[in-house]
């Protein structure tokens, strides 16, 4: 009789063990997951991500993982601990971030348009964007009004093999 609280009180543990590296695993979704996929696939994958870490706040970690090292470097030297306030300035990631924490804001891309620049970014892309409200869904049936619009550049870094945010176009 006193076998089976030993063993419910180890089935717990490894329950709530396991619970917690799922919940865990799936509020830390990485940002940057090795070697990325050239081409608009990939480039829509990479902007997904992009997207959850701009609602993240986690400025480190975004200039880490979609900007170049000379970028980002130069962002920390200018904005010190205050990187957020840099992001801030681009109006995609500004209206992303406007509002309380939990405000639904999706990005939503409206087209792409292919860019010949140099060969140390192929493909590159013009990325035609709006920052909205409601669902990107709703966008086919009639036009929410939109918190930001713009264009964006963005480069498959060959050498890294990995999507680059070059810069915002307005």
């Amino acid at each position: 009789m006193n076998r089976s609280k030993p063993a419910s009180r180890i089935f717990i543990r490894l329950f709530l063990i396991f619970f917690g590296v799922i919940v865990v695993s799936g509020c830390t979704e990485s940002l940057f997951i090795g070697s990325q996929i050239p081409g608009r696939s990939g480039l829509m994958m990479t902007l997904r991500q992009f997207e959850t870490g701009v609602k993240w706040r986690n400025w480190p970690t975004m200039l880490e993982a979609f900007y170049l090292p000379d970028h980002a470097e130069e962002a920390k030297r200018i904005y010190g601990s205050d990187l957020g306030k840099w992001f801030r300035s681009d109006e995609a990631t500004a209206a992303l971030t406007s509002g309380e924490v939990g405000d639904p804001r999706y990005f939503c891309v409206l087209a792409f348009r292919t860019k010949r620049l140099s060969t140390r970014f192929e493909p590159h892309y013009v990325v035609y964007y709006r920052v909205q409200k409601d669902s990107c869904r709703k966008q086919l049936e009639f036009p929410p009004p939109g918190l930001a619009e713009g264009q964006m550049e963005w480069g498959f870094e060959v050498k890294q093999r990995r999507w680059i945010h070059l810069r915002s176009l307005g």
